[in-house]
This record gives C-alpha cells, sequence and structure tokens, in this order.
C-alpha cells in the first residue's frame, strides 16, 4: 500500500475589510476537500505611520484616511508588519499570496512581506520570479 502525503499549502493574507478574508477561506475550504493541508496566516499592519487609520473598520474619516495612504501607496512604500508564526515554522508545499487591490496594485502590507527567493528583502523588492508583481490573488468581491 503506497504511503501518501498530503499536500501542505499556506495562505498568506492581509485583510481589512474581510473581503479577502472570505476569498482565502473559500479556496481554503476547497482545497481542504481535496484533502490537502491547509493554514491560513494574516498579516498584521503595524507600521505607526499608517496602522492607526486601519484599527476599526469602517475608516473614522474614510476621505482624510484614503487619501493619505494614496501617495505612500502609488510610489511603492512598504512598512512595518507582524508575520505570523505559520509562516516561520512550517514547511509547505505551495504558499499562496493574498492581498486587497490598493490602488491597482497590492496592498502596502503584502508588498512589505519578506521574499522567500531574497531572504532580508521585500516582495516588492525582489523582483524575483515566481513572485513577480502583480502576481498576486486579488481579493475584489462583486455583489450579484
Amino acid at each position: 500500500m503506497a504511503i501518501t502525503n498530503k499536500p501542505s499549502i499556506l495562505f498568506v493574507y492581509y485583510t481589512y475589510s474581510q473581503q479577502t478574508l472570505r476569498v482565502v477561506e473559500s479556496m481554503a475550504g476547497v482545497l481542504r476537500e481535496r484533502a490537502c493541508d491547509v493554514q491560513l496566516a494574516r498579516i498584521e499592519f503595524t507600521d505607526p505611520r499608517y496602522a492607526e487609520r486601519f484599527a476599526q473598520f469602517p475608516l473614522r474619516h474614510a476621505y482624510l484616511d484614503i487619501f493619505g495612504m494614496i501617495l505612500p501607496q502609488l510610489r511603492g512604500v512598504t512598512g512595518q508588519i507582524r508575520i505570523p508564526d505559520e509562516v516561520r515554522t512550517g514547511n509547505y508545499d505551495l504558499v499562496c499570496i493574498a492581498s486587497p487591490t490598493w490602488w491597482l496594485h497590492p496592498c502596502m502590507p503584502i508588498r512589505s512581506f519578506p521574499s522567500p527567493m531574497l531572504p532580508g528583502r521585500s516582495l516588492r523588492e525582489s523582483a524575483a520570479p515566481p513572485l513577480r508583481w502583480p502576481t498576486v490573488i486579488g481579493a475584489t468581491t462583486y455583489a450579484s
């Protein structure tokens, strides 16, 4: 009798409005039905320059908070994040990165995620295949 190992999959994601989480949970559910071992790892946005505006949903001052992020987001600025233990301790066959789209780009917390291809550099800085932008799972949902 052949011994088969379950594929191990990690979803690294950032969510503010919980839409990205819903997409990730849906994908994880399908993969679990197909006998995969799936872990979810939420990135926390801890950068003191920006984190306070994302501390609650909805935004306290929607226009000011959103417009205050446009320039850093479009310039590709990275910020401080907290990386979950699942990322550091697991040995995965596949890592999927899920991000909301902010002004047609992956969000700052995901861009700040360290590149496994080039230790010490963020995904945004690495540009190393297969993590070349915009290779990110979009998490926009639409009402039907």
